[in-house]
């Protein structure tokens, strides 16, 4: 798979980053926070190029991957998740930036760092997210406290920090590859819990990968009135 991306190299507080912004919008990729436990969602193929971004970061250790789906319109979640969309303060949706651990990416910074994304040039990067195969089960070793593998993840000003291993991005590939072959039905939604993360130490956030087709749903909740109903779905005036 072919991944193309404005690459900003920039300067910030001494230390040079490389940030990737992937050159097509990925239109219907979600990022929902619920106050510390978060879902990722999208469908078939945008699971895919998320699984390819991963992937990348196994290979590429010193680039910043820049999803800013945050800009994403809400509304197709509207019967999902309407609690959550339509009665939040603020944007619904969140950004997301993968790191590998030893950037030392310091949260705080990044908003500012943004605006420094207007100067780029288009890369390529050939990558290959089904090398990565359909296994969905967390080590044990990420149970563990005394393993420095586990997730940090974070959110800071609309934006999820993701950083981590190698052997993470590896495992973060792998899930996302699970649900993106195998999306399965309404009835037996397909999603996963990422257990490696550090919530175990009750420190940071939790978060889950999440099948969500848009058209699919819709056509379930008409059809089959799939955890509908008429008062919850209700827009704010």
């Amino acid at each position: 798979m072919k991944l193309t991306f404005n690459l900003t190299e920039t300067t910030y507080k001494g230390k040079v980053y490389r940030i990737l912004v992937p050159a097509k919008s990925l239109k219907e990729v979600y990022l929902t926070d619920q106050g510390g436990h978060g879902s990722l969602l999208g469908n078939r193929s945008s699971w895919t190029v998320v699984a390819a971004c991963f992937a990348l970061l196994t290979q590429k250790k010193d680039f910043i991957i820049y999803l800013p789906i945050g800009r994403n319109d809400p509304a197709p979640l509207r019967t999902y998740i309407p609690w959550f969309v339509w009665h939040r303060k603020g944007d619904p949706l969140s950004h997301l930036v993968l790191c590998h651990h030893t950037r030392q990416l310091n949260r705080g910074d990044f908003k500012d760092m943004t605006k420094r994304l207007k100067a780029s040039k288009l890369v390529s990067y050939h990558v290959n997210p089904f090398d990565f195969g359909a296994d969905y089960t967390a080590p044990k070793e990420f149970s563990y406290k005394s393993n420095k593998d586990v997730l940090d993840i974070h959110w800071s000003s609309g934006i999820c920090f993701i950083a981590g291993s190698a052997k993470n991005f590896r495992h973060l590939a792998r899930n996302a590859m699970y649900i993106s072959r195998f999306s399965g039905t309404y009835t037996g939604l397909s999603h996963i819990h990422l257990w490696e993360t550090r919530h175990r130490d009750t420190v940071g956030h939790n978060l889950d990968f999440v099948y969500f087709n848009a058209k699919d749903w819709e056509v379930s909740v008409r059809e089959k009135g799939i955890g509908y109903n008429p008062e919850l779905y209700k827009p704010l005036d």
